[in-house]
């Protein structure tokens, strides 16, 4: 009764907070848009110099949240993978829905995976079955479940704390954090640094 009491009041004020953020972030679009008639270059050049910054994409999805949180578009954004169109999800809640429903929504990357090995997939390209869990369980063996606790969250939450002090306050999360905590835990963990650093993270993204 208190719980239902209270979501009363808390859904209605989350909702009005994700609207209100998607209007600031509308604002905040239109104000880079005009920032783009003046200054060198074409006018195209100008805009995608500031509608591809870290800034702008997150205003950009605030407003999807706000208005269009669940987007499909017969056009294809996305061409790593063979497609026909693209949904963009940007609700919590929606994602996570989308990440627990196998059945639906598919592993893309099984036809990269076999480019790279020649012919064998991967458990990363794989839907859950047989093939799945064989390879899954074959990397448990390599890496012990208790090393999860013990040597690979300390080690990743020491790296990405060390660049998150270092960047100043800005920080650009691809490059400094999704590529170099990964590759350092390649590189102590596995012990398979590669030849360095840049090439690993490469080879890393072409998957």
């Amino acid at each position: 009764m208190i719980d239902a009491l209270k979501n009363l009041f808390v859904t209605p004020m989350r909702i009005l907070l994700v609207w209100l953020e998607g209007f600031w972030s509308l604002l905040q679009i239109v104000g880079m848009g005009l920032s783009a008639l003046v200054g060198s270059g074409s006018l195209k050049e100008r805009l995608v110099s500031r509608l591809t910054t870290a800034p702008a994409q997150r205003a950009i999805f605030a407003i999807l949240r706000a208005f269009l949180p669940n987007l499909a578009l017969s056009r294809v954004l996305v061409k790593s993978y063979e497609n026909t169109g693209t949904a963009v999800v940007t609700r919590g809640r929606d994602v996570r829905e989308v990440l627990s429903r196998d059945a639906d929504f598919e592993v893309v990357y099984g036809p990269r995976m076999r480019r790279l090995t020649e012919g064998e997939n991967f458990f990363l390209g794989m839907q859950p079955g047989w093939e799945y869990e064989r390879d899954v369980s074959d990397m448990r063996l390599a890496a012990r479940r208790s090393d999860v606790a013990e040597i690979v969250l300390p080690r990743a939450r020491k790296v990405a704390e060390a660049q998150v002090a270092e960047s100043g306050g800005k920080l650009d999360l691809p490059k400094d954090l999704t590529l170099q905590v990964p590759w350092d835990m390649t590189a102590t963990y596995f012990g398979t640094g590669g030849p360095s650093a840049e090439a690993m993270q490469d080879w890393t993204t072409t998957l």
